[in-house]
C-alpha cells in the first residue's frame, strides 16, 4: 500500500510534438497544438525540451475548445504555457518532455519501473539522457 501511494506522488515521465501549422498564439501564453507521444499531462506539469531548457508549466489544456484535466498519449489537444516564446524558445516540430524531477527519476527507474508503461519508459529515459548531457551524473 505505501509503495502505490509513493507511486501516485511521482511526476510521470511524458513526450509531446509540437505540431507544425497549429500555433495559435506566439507568447503571454503562447498556445500551440501537440500530439501526446508518450505518458499523459496535466495542468501544472513543467516541461523542458531537448536543450534542457526549461520552459515553465503547462497552464491549460483544451481539446476542441473545451478546457480538460488531463491529455493522454495519442492525443491532440492544445496547451497553453507562459513561459516560452514561439520561435525564440520553441519551434514547430519540437519535442518536449515533462521535467522529473531527478529523485523522481531515479525512483521511478530503480522500484517502479515494471508500472510505467513502455513508452513512459522510452521517455524517462530520453529525458534521462537529455539532463545527462548537462549534468553526468543525473539520476544515476
Amino acid at each position: 500500500m505505501l509503495a502505490l501511494k509513493e507511486f501516485d506522488r511521482l511526476l510521470k515521465p511524458a513526450k509531446m510534438k509540437l505540431l507544425p501549422g497549429y500555433v495559435f498564439r506566439r507568447a503571454r501564453p503562447a498556445v500551440v497544438g501537440v500530439e501526446i507521444l508518450a505518458g499523459q499531462i496535466k495542468p501544472k506539469t513543467p516541461l523542458v525540451d531537448e536543450n534542457t531548457g526549461d520552459l515553465g508549466e503547462v497552464m491549460q489544456i483544451q481539446d476542441k475548445g473545451k478546457a480538460i484535466s488531463e491529455a493522454k498519449s495519442g492525443m491532440q489537444v492544445a496547451i497553453s504555457m507562459e513561459k516560452p516564446v514561439v520561435g525564440r524558445h520553441i519551434n514547430e516540430g519540437d519535442i518536449l518532455y515533462v521535467k522529473v524531477p531527478e529523485s523522481h527519476a531515479r525512483t521511478l527507474l530503480s522500484k517502479f519501473q515494471t508500472r510505467l508503461s513502455l513508452d513512459q519508459l522510452d521517455a524517462l529515459n530520453e529525458l534521462v539522457e537529455i539532463m545527462r548531457r548537462k549534468f553526468p551524473l543525473w539520476a544515476a
